[in-house]
């Protein structure tokens, strides 16, 4: 699950005790649903699984928001992504206020949806990052905050089950281990990884690049092999290893035996995986895409590089890898901005805004 679904899995645990009582409303079946009620969350997904720009669907589900707001007696609706259209329509015809939560850059003009979402302005707009609002100028015009999603739980991952044996079950061969931890997409930066991989290892032949992340769909599935194909016209394919998926005990033992996180991402709205990473006390080398670059010092709690320029990234890992200095520093400067940037003050600041917007709302109704 993308960072967004974590976000408000973290929120539908955590507000009951901000006295909050949170309903998940997913608008197509699938695994959030299940995820959301195996933690205790009361959970309800829209039957149809469906495109975005099926606008009968779309009208459908609008209407099932609405009963479901009404039946429920919700006080607010929190949307994330196109569910703002389903929520925007649901919030007219109840008058429940509606946050809308934008954790991305504007997605492109011809995509027909997420532009028809930007004209439908919310009560209020709740961003991930101040570089996300400063991309949207209309909504800024109106009431909106700045909440940094990190959901993360350090402690817990510290404590998870040791499995000091994953990288021999997982084929990982001997040598200091570089981690990418990230979904099965182009925008993720993958090419640009396998690029400076096949640069590092010339400089590095004992270096070894591990990558996480599973093919869900058909289309990641063949992205996967592409990324296969590339490793092994590479001559690196031994010393480059796509992981699928592992388990959250899995990833805590990659964390510890990693020398470094590398994220090569050309688009991120925030980066989750960076703030983990930095919890274990693992250095990270990121592209300097929107999300990293607000989370990220560079030289000062880890690396930041050009999005797509390789060099740059061959450049970090090597230095990383051969400066004991660099590694001490940028982890403890890591553990540092881990501890501040937590999931109680996420939740915290979160249940505030929605008090703020409930008692607007009650105020703009008399």
């Amino acid at each position: 699950m993308g960072g967004a679904e974590q976000v408000m899995l973290a929120l539908g645990r955590e507000l009951p005790r901000y006295g909050f009582d949170p309903v998940l409303a997913a608008m197509r079946p699938g695994k959030l649903t299940e995820v959301a009620r195996s933690q205790g969350i009361e959970a309800y997904a829209f039957a149809e699984d469906h495109r975005y720009r099926d606008f009968g669907s779309i009208w459908r589900g609008a209407g099932w928001l609405t009963k479901l707001t009404q039946s429920t007696g919700a006080q607010l609706l929190h949307a994330t992504h196109t569910a703002h259209l389903y929520a925007w329509l649901a919030s007219r015809r109840t008058k429940v206020p509606e946050v809308w939560h934008v954790h991305d850059l504007p997605a492109s003009e011809r995509d027909s949806v997420s532009a028809l979402n930007g004209y439908l302005l919310p009560l209020h707009t709740l961003f991930t990052t101040q570089r996300v609002a400063e991309a949207y100028p209309r909504l800024r015009r109106h009431p909106f905050s700045i909440i940094p999603p990190s959901c993360v739980e350090s402690e817990a991952i510290r404590a998870r089950e040791r499995r000091p044996d994953v990288r021999a079950r997982l084929g990982l061969p001997c040598g200091p281990l570089l981690l990418t931890v990230t979904r099965l997409q182009e925008h993720k930066g993958h090419s640009t990884l396998l690029e400076a991989a096949a640069a590092v290892l010339r400089a590095r032949p004992d270096a070894v690049f591990g990558v996480v992340g599973a093919a869900r769909t058909t289309e990641q599935e063949a992205y996967r092999s592409g990324l296969l194909v590339e490793a092994q016209r590479l001559g690196i394919g031994p010393r480059f290893r796509l992981l699928g998926f592992v388990d959250d005990e899995d990833l805590a033992e990659l964390y510890r035996a990693a020398e470094a996180l590398v994220h090569p991402s050309w688009s991120e709205g925030y980066g989750l995986v960076l703030l983990e990473a930095m919890g274990m006390g693992l250095p990270v080398i990121a592209a300097a895409a929107t999300g990293p670059a607000e989370i990220l010092q560079n030289e000062e709690n880890g690396l930041l590089v050009p999005v797509r320029d390789a060099q740059a990234l061959v450049a970090a890992i090597v230095r990383v890898l051969g400066e004991m200095d660099l590694r001490d520093r940028l982890r403890a400067a890591g553990l540092q901005t881990a501890a501040r940037l937590t999931l109680h003050a996420m939740v915290a600041s979160t249940a505030e805004l929605y008090r703020e917007v409930i008692t607007a709302a009650g105020r703009a109704s008399r």
